[in-house]
């Protein structure tokens, strides 16, 4: 894949703690522009530790993560901010503030200190947000709600209108559907996908659950223990790989090769 092809890079990215834990062991990982990448493992495996090195808030031990073939420079949030939104587990709006107050937060990085201090987002801002919430279904009545008024599913999809605000190239989403029931979490993934479609962005998208990553992955990357371990399209990964990738006491290579006919070549597929 050549570089003007590929919107995510991680070059031999590492993260050691100071109690010699090694939490990511130099991942090479490259993402194509438009594709939705869902990454499997068990708990433990390193795949939030990856978005966090990701989106800037864990600085690698060593290596390099380009976005649209530039080097991110650590701590600097504020520019990743614009590049950059994430989706969370836990839903984290502000629960005080109305749904639309909490998606226009999601552009507070493009915004001077003292307008986003005071919340001066302005009307081509809010005509945005409101825009975006009703691609997610969200209609004017919920506008001046509370956060806390709303439920699971639509907390997240205000947390995907929130997401998109500030037309980012890359989303990562970080077991986004883990607090919600399998109906809506198949109809919160089906609107992210979308959503993610209709602006032209690149996802990277944790997951626990090995169905819904087959069905709305275009790509399937499986970590174990700080490495990538799998790399297939979604209907590759048949149940000799997922029992190998979760199966304590596999090598990497039998992770790989199981089985050895299903390997294909990853490298162009696109959203």
């Amino acid at each position: 894949m050549s570089d003007a092809e590929a919107m995510l890079r991680l070059h031999g990215v590492g993260v050691r703690y100071a109690d010699g834990t090694v939490a990511l062991d130099a991942v090479e990982l490259s993402v194509p522009r438009g594709q939705f990448c869902v990454l499997l493992g068990s708990s433990g495996a390193g795949k939030s530790t990856l978005l966090r090195a990701v989106n800037g808030l864990i600085v690698p031990s060593s290596g390099v993560v380009e976005l649209d073939g530039q080097a991110l420079r650590p701590g600097d949030l504020r520019s990743r901010g614009r590049k950059i939104a994430t989706i969370h587990q836990g839903i984290d709006l502000v629960p005080r503030l109305s749904v639309l107050d909490n998606v226009l937060c999601g552009d507070i990085a493009a915004l001077p200190l003292w307008r986003a201090l005071l919340g001066r987002f302005g009307r081509a801002r809010q005509r945005a947000a409101c825009m975006l919430l009703a691609e997610v279904g969200l209609d004017e009545s919920q506008l001046y709600r509370r956060a806390s008024e709303l439920s699971g599913g639509q907390q997240q999809r205000v947390g995907i209108a929130r997401a998109f605000i500030s037309r980012p190239p890359l989303v990562l989403a970080d077991e986004p559907v883990a607090s919600l029931d399998p109906r809506i979490s198949r109809d919160i993934l089906a609107l992210l996908r979308r959503s993610a479609r209709m602006h032209g962005a690149t996802v990277l998208c944790s997951l626990h659950q090995i169905e819904l990553a087959r069905e709305f992955a275009d790509r399937i990357v499986g970590m174990r223990g700080g490495r990538i371990v799998l790399d297939c399209a979604p209907q590759q990964l048949d149940d000799a790989r997922l029992a190998a990738l979760y199966q304590r006491g596999t090598s990497d290579a039998a992770v790989a090769a199981a089985p050895a006919a299903a390997a294909i070549e990853i490298e162009g597929l696109r959203a």
